[in-house]
């Protein structure tokens, strides 16, 4: 059948058709859904495919994706709308905000996304065809304060946008990992991978983000593209471990706290204990080869 848009000269829109056929067929079959997320990096759908779809108009599209979704299963959680957040940039873009501006004014605020998703790694592999210099990623630029600081910019940035500008509930890093393009030979798929990792659960965590997706989980023997998977040929790599005991250990209640040390060289996060009642989680990670926080 026809894809999800159709094109005309004058025209790129949404169309409804096969999603009513996949929310049909998981009610009809009990299949549980927390939610549906709408597209993937429409910021970048010119690049990757020649498609040029403005923050407005997939405003309105996500509003009949919305508007659908709540006809037929009103307690689906609707997603949206993992804007790409390339490493070096980490200010707001402009289809960011168009696109809730658009749909606040169009729907009377009725109608905004329940979770609100974006992409982002600090650094970039030797796989992808152009590297800004000085971003491609190396073990020693994964102990640097200025890419562990990109991450924490950035969610302070949009969890200002999404929470306290437009009132949006849920934030979520929907893609990440400590380099882009399948990650870095070398340096995604070793210990050093797991200080940016456990950092950037910190980060996120203070900056009110309900959740960090990890790209990717698990990779299999056969597949080299895929260097920051969490598994590869079943067998756990470090930074898994940091993602299993994060997920074990830590309640989503953020405690704030400081170090007495200069610079960004000693970081420090703690979150309410999920094991014990009253207890604290303390994450503590020293950049700091001479200083010791023992």
């Amino acid at each position: 059948g026809p894809g999800p848009r159709y094109q005309s000269p004058n025209q790129v829109s949404w169309t409804v058709d096969n999603f009513i056929n996949i929310l049909k067929y998981n009610i009809d079959h009990n299949i549980p859904i927390y939610g549906y997320e709408f597209g993937n990096e429409p910021n970048l759908f010119q690049a990757k495919m020649k498609l040029d779809i403005s923050a407005e108009q997939y405003a309105i599209d996500f509003y009949l994706f919305m508007k659908t979704l709540k006809q037929y299963a009103p307690s689906i959680k609707a997603i949206g709308i993992d804007l790409d957040y390339i490493p070096s940039s980490w200010h707001i873009q402009t289809f960011d905000e168009l696109f809730l501006k658009t749909l606040k004014n169009m729907t009377n605020g009725q109608y905004m996304p329940d979770i609100m998703t974006y992409h982002f790694y600090p650094l970039i592999s030797n796989k992808t065809s152009s590297i800004p210099e000085p971003y491609l990623a190396t073990a020693n630029k994964l102990l640097n304060p200025y890419y562990l600081n990109q991450i924490g910019k950035l969610s302070h940035d949009l969890s200002i946008l999404y929470h306290d500008k437009y009132g949006l509930e849920e934030i979520w890093l929907g893609e990440s990992a400590s380099s882009e393009g399948g990650g870095q030979l070398g340096v995604s798929d070793r210990f050093i991978d797991g200080i940016e990792w456990i950092d950037k659960l910190g980060q996120t965590a203070y900056n009110k983000h309900s959740l960090v997706f990890r790209q990717t989980f698990c990779r299999s023997p056969d597949n080299h593209s895929y260097n920051y998977a969490l598994i590869w040929n079943q067998t756990p790599r470090p930074s898994y471990y940091i993602a299993a005991l994060y997920t074990q250990l830590v309640e989503p209640f953020f405690l704030n706290i400081t170090t007495n040390q200069n610079g960004d060289t000693i970081r420090s996060y703690a979150t309410c204990s999920s094991t014990y009642k009253g207890g604290v989680v303390l994450i503590i990670i020293s950049l700091n080869e001479e200083l010791s926080i023992t």
